[in-house]
């Protein structure tokens, strides 16, 4: 990662965020002091910023407001144009299902360093019938104590919060469980004015947790056809951002965009417009192959599972694709090196 490389659009995140900071007590002047941003440049939609510059932004802004919840105040504040084609996918999804997988697989559009994470499945399911939303971390610092990461934590729980409210409405909000790895503030009641209600901290992992009904709760219904146009914006910028990235990586995008099952190399080819031959050539050629990005990614969730619930081996075999749990504790013991008791 390059962190001075100028790739971050400033008239969306950047801008979202001076937007939310100002409208929380920052002033401007100071706000921009250490960020390179020329205020003059705020009406343009062809400057970029580097990553270094969009953290001193995040910094300034943090201090300046240091307000108990800052980030959950932000994402209040934080409008959906501020993601662009993301937003407006967001906002035309039918479902929570729908606004989650675009909000995962499109962020990358408005902020380049989420590339990395675009092919993580949005959520998980545990035998217990319910919704597995890890809330990730992609600052960089992987400190809890750091203000930088109890900021991205509680932005990104209040974005979750409000993309389930325009979905599920009271009802679910009121049934949904919240993770938190970070400690106890000593505020702690402004997260649940600003958010949900049932909220654990000092946890292993932030995570949100639905009944799995949720997850296709319907909204609008007469959305359809204009969810589906965005999403051709979004894939007609995101092969902008991507137009040199690996075939790898796409091949990962069409995994997990359909959990629990997993399309066969024939179908992911034709999503991509290529012969399974080719594709399967443009892979050798990486180095890698169709099965190896299937099991990178069964791999990737099994260790998720054995790490952050108390699934059996049995339910995390069957959630991973496997018929018979012999199979996946090989598979398992040949990705890891270790059984998958002894893992978790």
């Amino acid at each position: 990662m390059n962190l001075t490389e100028k790739v971050i659009p400033q008239h969306l995140h950047p801008l979202g965020f001076i937007d939310a900071f100002t409208h929380l007590g920052a002033d401007l002047d100071t706000l921009l002091r250490d960020t390179q941003i020329n205020k003059e440049s705020l009406k343009s939609v062809e400057e970029k910023i580097s990553y270094h510059a969009f953290m001193n932004l995040i910094a300034s802004g943090i201090s300046q407001c240091n307000q108990p919840g800052i980030g959950l105040l932000a994402s209040e504040h934080f409008k959906w144009y501020y993601h662009g084609v993301t937003g407006m996918a967001i906002n035309a999804s039918s479902t929570f299902n729908q606004a989650g997988l675009a909000f995962q697989r499109y962020s990358c559009i408005a902020q380049p360093y989420y590339m990395p994470y675009r092919c993580n499945p949005f959520y998980y399911l545990d035998n217990q019938l319910q919704v597995i939303i890890p809330i990730e971390h992609f600052i960089n610092t992987d400190q809890p104590s750091d203000p930088l990461y109890r900021f991205e934590i509680e932005f990104r729980l209040g974005l979750l919060f409000k993309i389930l409210k325009q979905f599920g409405g009271r009802e679910i909000i009121h049934k949904a469980q919240v993770e938190l790895n970070i400690q106890k503030p000593y505020m702690h009641q402004v997260y649940e004015d600003l958010s949900f209600k049932n909220i654990r901290y000092n946890c292993r992992h932030s995570r949100l947790i639905l009944p799995a009904t949720s997850i296709d709760m319907e909204g609008n219904l007469l959305t359809k056809g204009v969810y589906k146009q965005t999403l051709e914006y979004c894939n007609e910028e995101l092969r902008k951002v991507t137009k040199d990235a690996p075939n790898i990586e796409h091949v990962r995008t069409l995994l997990v965009e359909n959990l629990p099952n997993y399309p066969n190399i024939n179908s992911v080819a034709k999503r991509m417009g290529l012969t399974t031959r080719t594709l399967a050539r443009k892979l050798k050629h990486e180095g890698t192959s169709f099965t190896d990005a299937l099991n990178d990614i069964r791999s990737e969730i099994a260790i998720y599972l054995l790490n952050s619930t108390d699934l059996s081996i049995d339910d995390i075999s069957e959630s991973v694709g496997f018929s018979e749990t012999t199979n996946f504790r090989q598979a398992f013991q040949k990705w890891t090196g270790q059984p998958s008791s002894a893992y978790r």
